[in-house]
This record gives C-alpha cells, structure tokens and sequence, in this order.
C-alpha cells in the first residue's frame, strides 16, 4: 500500500489541530522502524501484562480476579463475579457528555 505508512504519520501528527493543540511530536525524530523493533516491543508489553495479571508488579494493590485467563492463578467463577458485583455500590446518573466529542473536522493538507 504504496504511501499508507506516511499518510499514519500525517493524521497522528495532525488530529489534535482542529481542536487548537499543536501537531504531535514523535519519538525517533519520526522515523518508521521495522518489524523486528515492533515485534520487540509487543513481546516487552505482552510480559508487562502477564505480570500484571499475575499481580506480580510493585504498582500497588490491584484486583487481578478473572473469568476467563485459563492460567491465573486470580481466576474465579462467574457465580463468584455475580456476587462481587452485587456487593458494589450502585452506579450514580451518568456524567453529562460534552458536545465537542460531536463535532468533525477536516484537515485539507497542502
């Protein structure tokens, strides 16, 4: 897809600009690395993840109770979620949404 890689940068770099903020910066002075960096960089957060299921960080005390990670050691049954979610408080009305999340731009690039 011959030109599909610089128009990603272009509307990353420019989204922000219809609502005033300026254009992105990137790291690396913007340049695309290649697979092998991507592919490093998913394998580094997938074992942040796994870490942190298995509520083996030093962040704090984080609920790691789940329904569906086979392998956690946090894993519980639905009857057990139902009841956990029975015990906590009701949810309150909804926050008003702010209009400006309606709104479309268009940047036309020169």
């Amino acid at each position: 897809m011959p030109g599909f890689l610089q128009a990603t940068h272009e509307w990353f770099k420019m989204y922000k600009i219809p609502d005033g903020k300026p254009p992105n910066k990137f790291a690396f002075g913007g340049e695309a690395k290649n697979k092998d960096f991507a592919e490093n960089i998913i394998t580094e957060t997938h074992h942040y993840w796994e870490e942190l299921i298995q509520n083996k960080t030093d962040k704090g005390e984080l609920s790691c109770s789940t329904v569906c990670v086979e392998d956690s050691p946090y894993k519980i049954s639905i009857d057990e979620a139902e009841n956990i979610v029975k015990q906590s408080h009701e949810c309150g009305p909804a926050m008003p949404r702010d209009q400006s999340v309606n709104r479309w731009h268009f940047v036309q690039l020169q």
